[in-house]
């Protein structure tokens, strides 16, 4: 079992130690394990990592791996936001570093001058905020700086209508294969709250992301996919992963990759299921 995408208390907004996330994957039968906190990034510095504090983080996650080398995996990662404008900042920061995974992630659009967040869900309908969307997506694939897309479908949550997502992101599906750029499966949907644009309410359970649309034509193309919990907190530490994969076999996704060293390792479906059946 794979969670590529786990956050802890460095990210500000999470609970939990490094060490809490690591103990929450074994329990639940994670073998190979990143965590993927949020970078230091110029914008929303009180939800996530600051500079000062990237040794001691590194130093909890290489400690851990220690201590618990013999029951999992655990790989260091990275969420960096992607904005245009901040392009040398996020190049200049990765080369300071040494991690296995680095995750590119758009939280933040401006739309004439306004900050939109993508859990500003009541927004994400907005003509305007889903071209730039699309705008920003299209610089990070060619920044060439990122191993896969954070939740690239989490747009769903506004009420966009599935065959309106698959008609733009198509376009970029050759480019990310080009590059190399995975496609992250993220499991957090079922946790997380959806407008409805006709009624201007709220709801939570509808599973709207992964966009099976999307992933079924990515893996035609050939393209690869991570696979994360998106976890905030050790309650949700692996979270949705089963039930993805096996969504994932059902739709012939036969691989799913995770980084070491930032060089793709595929893990075929079938293994995985093949160690849930065991361990159930």
């Amino acid at each position: 079992m794979i969670d590529s995408h786990t956050h802890t208390k460095y990210s500000k907004h999470a609970k939990g130690s490094v060490e809490d996330i690591v103990v929450a994957a074994i329990s639940n039968n994670i073998k190979i394990l990143t965590i993927t906190d949020h970078a230091p990034y110029p914008v929303d510095s009180n939800n996530r990592l600051l500079e000062s504090e990237l040794i001691s983080y590194f130093s909890d996650i290489k400690k851990a791996s220690e201590k618990y080398a013999s029951e999992i995996l655990i790989l260091t990662g990275l969420e960096v936001d992607f904005h245009p404008d901040e392009l040398d900042y996020i190049q200049g920061l990765l080369k300071q570093i040494s991690v296995d995974y680095v995750i590119g992630a758009i939280h933040y659009v401006y739309v004439d001058g306004e900050r939109i967040n993508v859990w500003d869900i009541d927004k994400l309908d907005d003509q305007q905020f889903i071209l730039e969307y699309f705008k920003y997506l299209d610089g990070l694939i060619d920044s060439e700086l990122f191993d896969s897309i954070a939740h690239p479908d989490t747009i769903l949550r506004g009420g966009m209508e599935n065959v309106v997502y698959k008609q733009f992101f198509s376009t970029l599906i050759p480019k990310m294969i080009k590059h190399g750029l995975s496609y992250e499966l993220n499991c957090s949907a079922m946790r997380k709250s959806v407008f409805n644009s006709l009624t201007k309410t709220k709801s939570k359970g509808l599973c709207l992301y992964p966009s099976k649309d999307v992933t079924n034509e990515f893996n035609i193309q050939g393209g690869s996919f991570t696979i994360g919990s998106d976890a905030h907190q050790p309650l949700d530490v692996g979270a949705g992963i089963k039930e993805q994969i096996l969504m994932c076999k059902e739709n012939n996704i036969e691989f799913i990759s995770y980084y070491k060293h930032r060089k793709k390792i595929n893990v075929s479906t079938s293994e995985i299921l093949a160690f849930y059946n065991q361990v159930k």
